[in-house]
Order: C-alpha cells, then sequence, then structure tokens
C-alpha cells in the first residue's frame, strides 16, 4: 500500500504540470490573434507542448514503475533489484525497483525539470535559478529515479517559498571525499543537488522528522497548494537506493537548502 502511494504521489506533479501547460496554450491562442503576434504565439505554443510531453512521459514512467513492482517477471532483463545485502539503515531503499544504469547528463536534465516548473513558479511570482559548476555532468543511473529526486525537491521548493522569492537549483560535480586517491588512479566522482528555498526555514526538532512518510510539519505550503507529507521521504528513498543520501540544512526564518549527493557511477545491483 505505500508503495501505491508513492505512485500516486508522482503522478501529482506531472498532472499539474499537464494542466497548466494546457491552460497557457489555451490562453495565448484565444486571447493572442493578431497577425504580428503569431510568431510568438507559435513559439509559446511549443515551450508549452513540450512541456506536455515531458510531463506525460513522467505520468508513463511511474505507471510503468507500478507495473514492474506488481509483476517484476514481465520484464526481468530491464529491471534490476538492489542485493538485500545492504545494511538494515538502508533497508527501505532495496525495497524499491531501480531501472538498470544507463549514460545521461544530469545537467540537461535538470534544466528540462526547471523549464517544466516555470509556468507553476511563476504563478507565485518565484524565480527559478539554475546553475551548473560544468556544462554537462554525466552519470550512470537509473535516470528515473533521478528525475523523481529532482522534481520532488524543486516542487517542495516552489510550494513553501513565499511569492515573489527565488529557488536556487545548483548542480556540482566533485570528487568523492571518502575515497583514498592514491590507491586508486582516478578519483571517483560524486555528484551533488543543492535546491534552496527562502521559506521560513525548519527547526532542528522537524528536521529529525523531515524524510518520514506522510509526515505533516508546522510549515505549510504559502498558496494552499496539497501537501501529502511524501516528497521528501521519496527523495530519501531514491537517493539512498542509488548509493548516496540527501540532509538538509536551514535555520529558522533563514529558508532551507536541500543537500542530495550522489555517485556518478552506480552498479551495485543484480539482475531481477
Amino acid at each position: 500500500m505505500e508503495f501505491l502511494g508513492v505512485v500516486a504521489h508522482d503522478l501529482k506533479n506531472p498532472l499539474l504540470g499537464v494542466k497548466m501547460a494546457a491552460e497557457q496554450i489555451y490562453s495565448t491562442t484565444n486571447h493572442h490573434k493578431q497577425a504580428d503576434e503569431r510568431a510568438q504565439i507559435e513559439k509559446a505554443q511549443i515551450e508549452k507542448a513540450q512541456t506536455i510531453i515531458h510531463t506525460t512521459e513522467a505520468m508513463l514512467r511511474a505507471v510503468k514503475m507500478l507495473l514492474r513492482a506488481q509483476t517484476p517477471e514481465l520484464d526481468p532483463k530491464h529491471d534490476a533489484q538492489l542485493s538485500t545485502e545492504s545494511n538494515a539503515e538502508s533497508s527501505t531503499a532495496t525495497n524499491f525497483w531501480l531501472q538498470a544504469p544507463t549514460a545521461f547528463d544530469a545537467v540537461k536534465r535538470v534544466r528540462i525539470i526547471v523549464d517544466d516548473f516555470a509556468d507553476r513558479a511563476e504563478a507565485k511570482g518565484i524565480s527559478l535559478a539554475f546553475v551548473s559548476s560544468e556544462p554537462a555532468i554525466i552519470l550512470t543511473l537509473d535516470e528515473d529515479a533521478f528525475y523523481r529526486i529532482v522534481e520532488n525537491l524543486i516542487s517542495n521548493a516552489v510550494k513553501y517559498s513565499p511569492k515573489r522569492a527565488t529557488v536556487h537549483i545548483c548542480l556540482e560535480s566533485a570528487a568523492d571525499p571518502n575515497v583514498d586517491v592514491e590507491s586508486h588512479r582516478t578519483s571517483p566522482q560524486r555528484c551533488y543537488l543543492f535546491v534552496t528555498n527562502e521559506g521560513d526555514g525548519i527547526s532542528p526538532e522537524e528536521q529529525a522528522q523531515l524524510f518520514l512518510p506522510y509526515k505533516q510539519l508546522s510549515a505549510r505550503p504559502t498558496n494552499g497548494e496539497d501537501s501529502t507529507g511524501l516528497g521528501l521521504s521519496i527523495v530519501k528513498r531514491y537517493a539512498e537506493a542509488l548509493g548516496g543520501g540527501v540532509r538538509c540544512e536551514s535555520s529558522l526564518g533563514k529558508g532551507a537548502t536541500f543537500i542530495v549527493d550522489l555517485p556518478q557511477q552506480f552498479s551495485h545491483f543484480k539482475s531481477a
């Protein structure tokens, strides 16, 4: 049942994106009919159509994830399950089904997600600022799991930021500080994702409960948005399943920064 709740949660954000993009297409078509505005309208429609494509793809991935969990034997060659030999602290993550790792550009993927959230952020007067330490950061992970981590963190940041605020998203690539570089030909690289909001901040007491599923804390969405308390627990589960983690740095009245640490290459899985 918990798994069904996660899938339902993951379908909510794409559906909102589709709805808003469709409304934008209708608005530009219905209210701007001057000939000299056609080129601008066409460009806007193309951008909204791209958003619809991206968000519906996310919906399909969530449905496929549910189908894989219910009938994993249907696609044993393409799905992978984490080894159950992990320690008890990460046992919840090992229950999640992951697709086999593929190489993708994390910078390009995050930029697409940021663009997909532009309408929702703009509706609250919120700016999304994305920067990367590198022009491209190639990860070999389950791309869909990475997508859900980024999507949920940006969704939360927009949801809990006040109007006319800025949400800062940053990607960095750095050497793994826990590995002895001298014993390796090349230092293993890590990917760090930072998502910072300008909300009310989170107390130390509530930070201890931040990643628990269905946990409702004192902070509330700033524009009456719905909140199930599942998003951050999903982020934690996926981050740990991929061999990384997530943490929060926050002080009351000073916003919050969520930091995800992932390996750039993930291979610790076994075929189903």
